[in-house]
Formats: C-alpha cells, sequence, structure tokens
C-alpha cells in the first residue's frame, strides 16, 4: 500500500480546511516562510501567501 494509491485530491481539501487543527498557528507559519522569499516583479509576495494558505 502506497500514499499514492489512497490519498485522493478530496483528502488534501479536507486537510486544508482542517490545518488549523492539525497545526495550531498555521497562518504564522505560511507567513513567516513567505517573508523569506524574496520579492519578484512577476511573482508579488501577496500571490504566493495566497497560494501557501490553499487559495
Amino acid at each position: 500500500m502506497s500514499v499514492q494509491e489512497d490519498w485522493e485530491e478530496t483528502d488534501s481539501s479536507e486537510f486544508i480546511e482542517l490545518g488549523d487543527y492539525f497545526v495550531p498557528e498555521r497562518g504564522v507559519q505560511m507567513d513567516v516562510v513567505a517573508s523569506l522569499i524574496p520579492r519578484s516583479k512577476s511573482r508579488p509576495r501577496s500571490s504566493t501567501c495566497a497560494a501557501a494558505k490553499g487559495g
């Protein structure tokens, strides 16, 4: 049995929705990681933050 055979897209959606319960302060962690990524004209930080938060 492998993870790829058992993990479905709906599992990912549920994990994102319930992520705050699995990882307290997840938003703070995402903000810290996003702040370490250099800004670029082609990829502003705001889009990176939204992607990291599942948005």
